[in-house]
């Protein structure tokens, strides 16, 4: 606060230099300029400020208690982002351990028969245990987008688990649909803590669109929100977006018009990846895409 009326201070006194230096102008008009100056520097304080104070409230490790603190699990979700198909199984994988041993036992059943009454008993183990729904889902959606890029094995086992298709986190809307559909989703770090590891985080009351046809996911929060007034008026919310390519890697922009230009980029750094031998391409990279490529 002092810093900020620091500026202001230092803008009435730059103008009352220039209406001392000035040749028969008007004070007001040499405030003019003065008054730009402080406006523009308390601005710029102002948002150094409040940028400070977000990173202040994370974690000075950002990956501190979270599946990331192992740095396997960093890679894989890195992988992730490049279209690495043994990777997303992998991650698939991952998330079914961290399941307790009783429904794991339950998935294996319905893997070995998947019949309505294995099925049901998942359904029946998730309505009294709801608090495992977050990693069996994750389970499921890494072998939907795993079996949407061309893993075979996911793919094998999605056609025998038609269940796992239909409960798969939300992925499976975008994947079978060719409209764009918009879904809520209350924080975004739900889907950070299930492999997303570019999502902002931090953020309630968000909305999800893919936009198939531009090749794009639209990420909607909240950045900020002005309670009502005394009188019951004013309430406010503030949104900002945040762009994903269909790998979710995040597109470096807030314009939207520089989109498609970013996402050239990101698909040239994509085939530049792939391009080196050590990271197996004939293996691990996808044999298929939703969108067209760049």
């Amino acid at each position: 606060m002092y810093d900020a009326l620091y500026w202001v201070v230092a803008g009435i006194i730059l103008g009352i230099l220039f209406f001392a230096a000035g040749e028969g102008k008007t004070f007001v008009v040499c405030m003019l300029p003065a008054v730009f100056v402080s406006v523009c520097c308390t601005a710029c304080y102002m948002i150094k400020k409040k940028n400070k104070l977000r990173e202040q409230s994370l974690p000075k490790n950002v990956y501190e208690g979270s599946i990331y603190e192992d740095p396997k699990i960093r890679k894989l979700a890195d992988c992730c982002k490049m279209g690495d198909i043994v990777a997303m199984w992998e991650l698939a994988y991952f998330f079914r351990e961290r399941c307790e041993k009783p429904l794991q036992e339950l998935l294996d059943a319905y893997e070995t028969d998947p019949v309505q009454q294995n099925e049901e008993a998942i359904k029946n183990y998730l309505h009294v245990h709801n608090q495992e729904c977050s990693m069996v889902k994750a389970y499921m959606m890494w072998l939907v987008r795993a079996a949407a890029y061309g893993n075979q094995n996911a793919n094998l086992l999605i056609e025998n688990c038609p269940y796992y298709q239909g409960e798969a986190a939300f992925f499976n809307t975008f994947h079978t649909s060719e409209d764009s559909q918009s879904i809520s989703i209350w924080e975004s770090d739900s889907l950070w803590n299930i492999g997303m590891i570019d999502m902002v985080r931090g953020y309630t009351d968000c909305q999800i669109e893919f936009c198939r046809e531009k090749g794009y996911y639209d990420f909607l929060y909240v950045e900020s929100y002005y309670p009502p007034d005394e009188t019951g008026f004013g309430e406010e919310w503030n949104y900002e977006n945040a762009y994903y390519d269909e790998f979710f890697c995040l597109i470096p922009t807030a314009n939207k018009k520089m989109i498609s230009q970013k996402l050239l980029i990101l698909e040239q750094e994509r085939k530049a990846y792939w391009d080196e031998t050590k990271h197996q391409a004939s293996e691990r990279k996808y044999k298929k895409r939703l969108c067209a490529e760049g």
